[in-house]
């Protein structure tokens, strides 16, 4: 898959476990659970043979810290999973790397056109 086609899998399968979270109440590491079910293809071989069983749990059991890597607590008292992001910024490192440089690149893009429109 080209880079284009990673990240816009990975903007769906954002979409669709945050619609799935909000509309069903399903905890995170639920859902991510769902979006690793249908995994196919290169994401399912990188799931079931690149990763080990360690980087498995690592994902399927993260949370939300701080800075300082205390766990932060919603209102309930319950501390709050991040499974689903983690999991989701595990595979773009791997198949695209850093996306901090598209930051770089969307606002210089941004700028540009910016640039463009203070012209017209």
């Amino acid at each position: 898959m080209s880079e284009y086609n990673i990240l816009n899998t990975l903007q769906q399968m954002t979409m669709t476990a945050n619609t799935y979270k909000t509309q069903t109440g399903t905890l995170d590491k639920a859902t991510a659970e769902l979006l690793i079910a249908g995994f196919s293809g290169q994401l399912k071989g990188w799931w079931d043979y690149h990763l080990t069983e360690t980087d498995h749990l690592y994902i399927l059991n993260s949370i939300q810290t701080y800075e300082d890597q205390t766990p932060i607590i919603d209102p309930s008292g319950n501390i709050i999973q991040d499974v689903v992001s983690t999991l989701i910024l595990n595979i773009s490192l791997h198949f695209v790397g850093n996306p901090s440089h598209l930051k770089y690149k969307n606002t210089e893009l941004l700028s540009n056109l910016n640039s463009v429109q203070k012209a017209q």
